[in-house]
């Protein structure tokens, strides 16, 4: 695990050096960065960096995490800056809405505590997600006009996977198990005498473990335990099954009903298509999009950081 309070020590070490040192003409020793003049304060570095002491080791130089999150810093204000110039914002309503939700999961006064034993003032935390928020809705905004699938995309991928995708042959059952092979030879027998399955099946079921006595409803054989799954397959609706020895104990199976493996139509399959094909499009839109916001702007580092990043390569060469 990386040592997140040395990184912090080490930042503002490098940063008071750098002061001392009169490199501060255009940044103080509060700047870790500009993004079009915006600054990007060392403290809101240093909070991320706390935050996200979940950050592992296997980077050539510890430095590499200051970068990582520095540059995440910097992607999310460049977000922040398109939110201003398109007039996105949070209404009151809105942060309420998204307070309230996140209290749901903490009782009481925790997460009044759970700020406390953070350090987090009540009023950066709701800036904080006041920011977070305007983060989500820029997103949506961009992906929203970006990236969406038309009717003949659709056909095409439904064309390209529709051996893939099939609604799987699916069975409904009854059965009983016994503790013992002798058992359940008497039960088939008073099954074959009586011709019911049934009542003969009540007896056993009234024996046998919560997990067992379960409602069974459309199931797909192969998530069954292979000797049962044979059984299942190799008898017709309507039909009883020999004795089938598995984990469970030694059952008969009764096939009531059979639905047998069939492609999805077009409609069934939409939904399935549409999220993966749309999950793929947003990586794509976004990735392009920071890409060409970096591109554009005028982001500059803190010397120091600078040089300290430049370490961290060479190391990794």
């Amino acid at each position: 695990m990386i040592d997140i309070n040395h990184l912090r020590i080490l930042l503002a070490a490098l940063l008071s050096i750098f002061v001392i040192s009169g490199c501060a003409a255009e940044m103080g020793e509060d700047v870790a960065a500009l993004v079009n003049g915006r600054p990007i304060k060392t403290d809101s570095l240093n909070r991320a960096l706390h935050s996200s002491s979940g950050v592992r080791g296997g980077t050539a130089y510890k430095g590499e995490v200051v970068k990582i999150i520095l540059n995440q810093l910097i992607e999310e204000e460049l977000i922040l800056q398109e939110a201003e110039k398109l007039k996105i914002n949070v209404t009151k309503a809105e942060l309420k809405s998204k307070v309230d939700e996140i209290k749901a999961d903490y009782p009481g006064r925790s997460l009044e505590e759970m700020l406390v034993k953070e350090y987090i003032l009540m009023d950066e935390w709701l800036n904080s997600l006041k920011r977070s928020l305007l983060i989500e809705k820029a997103i949506e905004n961009r992906l929203k006009s970006r990236v969406n699938m038309n009717a003949q995309e659709m056909k095409t991928l439904y064309q390209t996977h529709r051996a893939d995708l099939i609604h799987p042959l699916l069975v409904k059952i009854d059965h009983l198990t016994c503790a013992s092979r002798k058992e359940a030879e008497k039960a088939l027998r008073n099954i074959h005498s009586t011709k019911d399955f049934n009542g003969v099946a009540q007896k056993y079921k009234a024996e046998e473990t919560e997990s067992l006595r379960k409602a069974i409803g459309w199931i797909n054989p192969k998530n069954l335990p292979a000797e049962i799954s044979q059984a299942i397959l190799q008898t017709e609706p309507g039909q009883i099954s020999g004795i089938v020895e598995s984990k469970y104990g030694y059952s008969i199976i009764k096939v009531l009903e059979v639905k047998e493996a069939k492609p999805m139509s077009l409609e069934q399959v939409e939904n399935y298509l549409r999220r993966s094909y749309m999950a793929r499009q947003e990586t794509r839109v976004l990735t392009e999009w920071i890409e060409e916001l970096k591109n554009n702007a005028k982001i500059k580092i803190n010397p120091l950081l600078s040089s300290l990043f430049s370490q961290v390569q060479e190391t990794k060469e």
